[in-house]
């Protein structure tokens, strides 16, 4: 299920995708790294974020993949085999660049590495886009810290991905 978020009058657009993922934009994947320590038990799922400030720069970003729950006690990651770095002009698709920028790994684990609590288990995160020129290690950071928040959520139906909450607002940072 897709669900697209607009908020005007700053026009934010925010698309969440539960249950399945944006297929054109996925990538493959590194065996998991442990990240840190878990405290949390969730539920596996699988989601996708996008986010999009037509009135700002440096806002967009794509990020999504498979959360699989287990009992190991570690939040695990598993990273893109290959980075934008690497990416053709060919493989733009609808305005997005498939992949994360190399330089921006640091922030996405910055982001995972901001929130209070983990999950127990391994975090597969296959779905990555980008911007060329409205793509920014912030908007990765929150991207991925709002994933992070929504797999944490104990539901994932229409009225607790409208109602925000999960949402980290990277204009306030």
């Amino acid at each position: 299920m897709k669900w697209e978020l607009r908020f005007p009058p700053n026009g934010r657009e925010v698309n969440v995708w539960c249950d399945e993922l944006p297929s054109e934009f996925i990538v493959e994947v590194r065996p998991p790294e442990p990240l840190i320590a878990a405290s949390l038990t969730v539920s596996s799922c699988i989601l996708a974020i996008s986010q999009w400030f037509p009135l700002n720069n440096c806002q967009a970003a794509l990020v999504g993949g498979h959360f699989q729950a287990d009992e190991s006690g570690e939040f695990r990651v598993a990273w893109p085999l290959w980075f934008a770095d690497n990416v053709s002009a060919s493989e733009a698709r609808s305005g997005w660049t498939v992949g994360l920028p190399s330089e921006f790994r640091t922030a996405v684990e910055q982001g995972l590495l901001a929130e209070q609590h983990h999950p127990s288990g391994v975090l597969t995160l296959t779905v990555w886009a980008h911007d060329q020129i409205g793509s920014s290690p912030l908007s990765f950071r929150t991207a991925v810290q709002s994933l992070l928040r929504l797999i944490k959520q104990r539901e994932q139906d229409e009225n607790s991905v409208q109602q925000g909450a999960w949402w980290v607002n990277p204009l306030k940072r």
